[in-house]
C-alpha cells in the first residue's frame, strides 16, 4: 500500500495536563449515574492527540470518522490522571509518529478511510495493537488527589440575609448579580483559588450549582 499522508511525524499533543485535571475526574467525584471513561483520541490524518470522555451508553458505538479508521479512540486505565497521560504520550511520541508514518488515508469509492501498513515496521504494528489496540494504555498514577469541591470550599461561603458570602472576594453576591450564569461566575472564582493543582483536582461547576441551588432557595424564603 502506497504511503500518501503529507503530515507524517507530525504528532502533536494537544492537551495540557493542567487544564485538563478537572476534566479527567469530574464523572468520580460525585457518584453520578452513568460514569463517563477516559480515552485517548488520535487523528491519524493530521496526528493531533487529545483526551474525550465516553458516556457508558456510547461504549459500543463510533463516530464515523473511527468507524473508517481516520481516527483511533483507545482506552485508559480508570485511575488514570491527566499529568500521567500527557506524560505516556511525551515518551511515546516516538512510536505514536512511527505508527503514524505508516498510516495512509484513501478514497475506497464510497468513503475516506484509514490503513495501516506495517511491512516496513512491525514494531510499531506490534505496539498499535498491544499497547493501544488491545489491553489499552496503563499510566500510573502521580497522587494527584480527587477532592470534591463542597470539602475544599466548605468554608469559603455562607449564606446571610439572602446574600452569598464568600472569603474569595470583597464583597458577598446578590442572586441578581449572579443571575442565570451564576453557576459559571462561582465555577470561574474556585477554580482561579485552586492551588497547586499538580497536587489536587477539585471539580467545581457541581458545588456551584449546589451554591446555587441553596442561594434560590433562600431568596425564596
Amino acid at each position: 500500500m502506497e504511503n500518501n499522508n503529507e503530515n507524517i511525524n507530525n504528532m502533536s499533543r494537544d492537551f495540557e495536563p493542567e487544564s485538563a485535571t478537572d476534566f479527567f475526574v469530574h464523572d468520580r467525584l460525585e457518584n453520578r449515574a452513568e460514569p463517563e471513561s477516559v480515552r485517548l483520541q488520535i487523528d491519524w490524518r493530521d496526528g493531533s492527540i487529545d483526551v474525550v470522555t465516553i458516556a457508558q451508553h456510547q461504549m459500543n458505538s463510533w463516530s464515523s470518522e473511527e468507524w473508517h479508521g481516520l481516527v483511533g479512540v483507545y482506552q485508559v486505565n480508570y485511575d488514570a490522571d491527566a499529568f500521567a497521560l500527557a506524560e505516556w504520550v511525551d515518551e511515546n511520541m516516538g512510536m505514536l509518529s512511527r505508527i503514524h508514518a505508516c498510516f495512509d488515508e484513501h478514497w475506497d469509492g464510497s468513503n475516506f478511510v484509514g490503513e495501516f501498513d506495517f511491512d516496513n515496521d512491525e514494531e510499531a504494528g506490534d505496539f498499535l495493537e498491544h499497547e493501544l489496540q488491545l489491553y489499552g494504555i496503563m499510566v500510573e498514577s502521580h497522587g494527584v488527589a480527587m477532592v470534591d469541591a463542597g470539602d475544599y470550599f466548605c468554608e469559603s461561603f455562607w449564606i446571610q440575609d439572602g446574600m452569598l458570602h464568600t472569603d474569595l472576594r470583597d464583597t458577598p453576591y446578590s442572586l441578581s448579580e449572579l443571575g442565570d450564569e451564576g453557576e459559571y461566575i462561582l465555577e470561574a472564582l474556585m477554580d482561579n483559588d485552586k492551588s497547586d493543582e499538580s497536587q489536587m483536582a477539585v471539580c467545581t461547576l457541581d458545588y456551584a450549582k449546589e451554591l446555587m441551588y441553596d442561594l434560590r432557595n433562600a431568596c425564596a424564603e
